[in-house]
């Protein structure tokens, strides 16, 4: 198997969660490892494209980080499939699901959702009755991925309304809480995708509570950027601009971030 351009399909997804991301990553990086004269040298600078890419992805660069590490400390390609599997085996959400529902109930409730988090639809499958509460999922601009995490929930046995996120105020005497998850954790401040400001502000004019519930690696840390030669990101980076215009005219300049810094002190409460 080739590594070049192994993770192309990765690097182009706009829809998919950070966690779902990973999830693809970690699988394709599996097989290349299983595959026939598989060489660990061309698997690590396929990596770093997808790091320079997906750098706004703190679970992305956490991993990334972590292999090319062990791959400069012992690049056989039995180390690395341990190291898969341990890697595999340490990193997970299920405490954290665990400390968040001895904390908070949610049966019985209207909860706003947004955009399309790996960890919250953990957290929402781990209801012991998902018919108890009803879901409001945001669409999330401009690419829509809220329609898959609202299509996962439905599968689940969940109620779901799909609305547009500007349209969440038309629902606000509805909603009992505010559920994300978030892209990167910092100290004082959340990244997530766009929208979710004008969500917390709402929440915060309605008394409502806001949870945001982490993988603890969205806790990344500064030097791993500087590890794999990555400017640390300090703005969300911007997006395709013909998602927003396709015929743009000139000497108007079009900004299409996915992502935006959130104060915690919007938050009620965050698990990570």
């Amino acid at each position: 198997m080739d590594a070049t351009q192994l993770f192309n399909d990765i690097i182009t997804d706009n829809t998919s969660g950070s966690g779902e991301l990973l999830s693809q990553l970690k699988a394709k990086v599996k097989s290349y490892l299983e595959s026939s004269n598989p060489n660990p040298g061309k698997l690590v600078k396929e990596l770093q494209k997808v790091a320079e890419e997906l750098k706004d992805f703190a679970v992305i660069i956490h991993f990334i980080y972590h292999f090319t590490k062990k791959v400069e400390s012992d690049p056989s390609i039995s180390s690395l499939k341990n190291f898969m599997d341990e890697y595999e085996k340490k990193w997970n959400v299920t405490g954290l699901i665990r400390k968040f529902y001895r904390d908070v109930c949610l049966a019985g409730k209207t909860i706003l959702v947004h955009s399309n988090s790996s960890t919250v639809k953990s957290v929402l499958e781990h209801m012991d009755e998902p018919g108890n509460c009803r879901i409001i999922q945001t669409f999330s601009s401009p690419a829509g991925e809220g329609i898959k995490q609202g299509a996962f929930l439905t599968d689940k046995g969940f109620d779901v309304t799909m609305i547009h996120e500007n349209n969440a105020w038309n629902f606000a005497g509805t909603i009992d809480c505010f559920l994300f998850g978030a892209d990167r954790v910092e100290t004082g401040r959340f990244m997530n995708k766009a929208g979710t400001a004008h969500l917390c502000l709402l929440a915060r004019y309605l008394s409502l509570p806001v949870y945001v519930v982490a993988d603890p690696r969205k806790k990344v840390e500064p030097s791993y950027y500087d590890f794999l030669k990555l400017k640390f990101p300090e703005q969300p980076s911007d997006n395709n601009s013909s998602e927003l215009m396709q015929a743009v005219p000139e000497g108007m300049e079009i900004r299409n971030p996915y992502f935006e810094w959130i104060p915690l002190k919007l938050v009620t409460d965050v698990y990570s």
